[in-house]
């Protein structure tokens, strides 16, 4: 009898665990599909203003990317050595430099269709959401979205665009940048560059 009732306590944590499991990466191809959908119906919009669409495509951007994970990715092993007051300097302007970089990007997105190839979780609290990005003439671009959860909340942390990552290629860039030069020289480049676009 004991025997029977632990083997059936085991399955049910088996079957709690792997249903619970499941509903994360669930709830991860749910978070993108509903950022997607919000993303296209903006920049579709023909109620909004160019500024008010430019606006709620910053909040959605904001509210979905976890910049700050990913600018301290970016530095990499010149991350620990830097003062706290550089480490704030460069992670606002970086934050900017994602903005300017991508966010344009997004107002393009008004006869694309979004594709959902598959999800499937990575690691503890993270997962994979595998897509397609239609464009209007049915060319096909392979976008995958890594998403981490923490408490009750899915933001992105990377997006590969056919095979290639963006923290890494930055993590690859600015590294190189500072191997160079040094993190004055980096926060220089991106404080021109982020001046720049946000005087055009």
């Amino acid at each position: 009898m004991n025997i029977f009732r632990s083997r059936f306590l085991i399955t049910l944590v088996i079957t709690f665990i792997a249903n619970v499991a499941y509903a994360d990466v669930e709830g991860a191809q749910k978070f993108v599909k509903e950022l997607g959908d919000t993303t296209i119906e903006t920049a579709k919009s023909t109620e909004l203003s160019v500024d008010d669409k430019e606006q709620k495509l910053i909040e959605l951007f904001e509210k979905s990317v976890d910049t700050a994970w990913i600018a301290k990715f970016v530095m990499g092993q010149y991350w620990r050595d830097m003062s706290e007051e550089k480490q704030n300097e460069y992670k606002k302007l970086y934050h900017k430099y994602l903005l300017q970089t991508y966010v344009p990007e997004f107002k393009t997105y008004t006869d694309e269709k979004l594709k959902f190839l598959g999800s499937e979780k990575e690691y503890e609290n993270e997962y994979i959401v595998k897509t397609e990005i239609v464009s209007a003439n049915g060319k096909a671009y392979r976008v995958d979205y890594k998403v981490r959860k923490d408490a009750n909340d899915y933001k992105i942390f990377d997006v590969v665009a056919e095979g290639i990552s963006l923290i890494t290629t930055h993590r690859s860039e600015f590294g190189s940048i500072v191997s160079r030069k040094n993190v004055d020289f980096l926060i220089k480049k991106l404080d021109q560059k982020t001046g720049k676009e946000n005087s055009n």
